[in-house]
């Protein structure tokens, strides 16, 4: 994996940058004659005092050495060569756990969100396996991806932080919904993404940033591909009666808004989309 210690690195520095509040100094008073039997404090007071501070100081040190701790089995785990989602996302709930859900770095839930579901082919597998014709149902046509809680959890922690999705992530997202059929989640992450774009494109820049971010906003064809494989694939998947012409129709509708979208970019569409597109309408 590329540069991984220097990855390790700036997510322990990054997270271990916010330090706990160091415990505040014992205030002491200064005895005159006048004054020295009203202030008289018992013997046992300046002791008692004392070991309070450094009770708290010693919890203190305590706590971050935990919370580094837990920081880095999290980073060991999302560095390692064969990553175990399922070890990344109980290293994360722990970290989150025991900090009390304090801010992290946005780095680190960026990773976190590429990281704590199984690849998408490994993912689509696994629920062609546990799908079962009984159970899809009216409220079966349009499920949520089996890792949906967790996407919610990542992007909520990263949210807080005051960071937005970048393009990278929503691709993933894009892949993981697409895996699954889940058109809908992956419509909504799609117009999410055109929205980010569109913010990027619209700062000021200049000269070739401004070319770049042009760019990027009319390439969305691998994202707009993604929704159309959902919609494919969702239609692919058995289903009783009931369920098949509504699933069709709203498919159908989907579909026709992806393409409206590219018929309105520059150029020819692209043969994937095209093909994906036509093969959704003909189902």
């Amino acid at each position: 994996m590329l540069q991984t210690g220097r990855r390790s690195l700036a997510f322990r520095a990054l997270a271990n940058g916010q330090r706990t509040p160091v415990a505040p100094k014992r205030r002491t008073f200064h005895q005159t004659q006048i004054a020295a039997n009203a202030l008289s404090l018992p013997a046992t007071s300046a002791a008692s005092t004392s070991a309070s501070a450094s009770s708290r100081t010693a919890a203190d040190d305590f706590s971050a050495k935990i919370r580094r701790q837990k920081l880095d089995e999290l980073v060991y785990a999302l560095d390692r060569e064969r990553v175990d989602s399922g070890e990344v996302w109980s290293r994360y709930i722990a970290l989150l756990e025991y900090t009390h859900y304090e801010p992290l770095p946005a780095a680190l839930h960026r990773h976190v969100l590429r990281c704590c579901t199984p690849p998408p082919q490994a993912v689509r597998n696994a629920y062609v396996k546990s799908l079962q014709v009984k159970a899809l149902g009216r409220d079966g046509d349009a499920p949520q991806h089996p890792y949906e809680k967790r996407f919610t959890k990542v992007l909520e922690q990263l949210r807080a932080t005051g960071a937005y999705l970048t393009r990278q992530e929503y691709l993933a997202l894009l892949q993981q919904y697409a895996a699954v059929g889940a058109h809908v989640a992956a419509a909504r992450t799609l117009a999410e993404l055109r929205d980010y774009v569109a913010a990027v494109s619209s700062r000021g820049a200049t000269g070739a940033e401004s070319i770049q971010r042009a760019g990027e906003a009319r390439s969305l064809t691998r994202e707009y591909a993604l929704v159309l494989q959902a919609l494919s694939f969702r239609l692919s998947l058995p289903c009783s009666d009931e369920v098949r012409e509504p699933r069709q129709k709203a498919c159908a509708q989907l579909a026709a808004l992806v393409i409206d979208a590219l018929s309105r970019r520059r150029g020819a569409m692209p043969p994937v989309c095209r093909d994906l597109a036509l093969r959704v309408l003909k189902d």
